[in-house]
């Protein structure tokens, strides 16, 4: 699986299989954890129709403005909601600070 430093990329809908899934770490910082968790909250809707699902929220207990977020999630279309004009304005709001990380990668037996 390919890893992603900048979300850019985009892949038009019906160009990758939609029902592949692995798994997706995005790593970023932001300037509040309370004001960034109002309002990634208020997103669940848009993570849901990309087909986002077990998502989990990790705080760097040494800097608990570094925040990873892991999910199941077709890349392609992961990073087709990261380019959504309302995404990106949802991260501003919420004080996201950027470059952020994303990497895909699909487990190791």
């Amino acid at each position: 699986m390919s890893i992603h430093t900048d979300h850019q990329r985009s892949t038009a809908p019906g160009d990758f299989d939609e029902t592949r899934t692995t798994k997706v770490f995005v790593r970023f910082e932001v300037e509040d954890y309370d004001t960034w968790r109002a309002v990634f909250e208020t997103r669940r809707a848009a993570r849901e129709a990309a087909g986002i699902r077990n998502m989990e929220i990790f705080r760097d207990p040494s800097g608990p403005s570094s925040v990873l977020f892991v999910a199941d999630a077709c890349p392609e279309m992961f990073l087709n909601l990261m380019n959504k004009p309302e995404q990106r304005a949802g991260m501003e709001k919420a004080g996201v600070i950027y470059p952020i990380q994303i990497f895909a990668g699909d487990p190791m037996s």
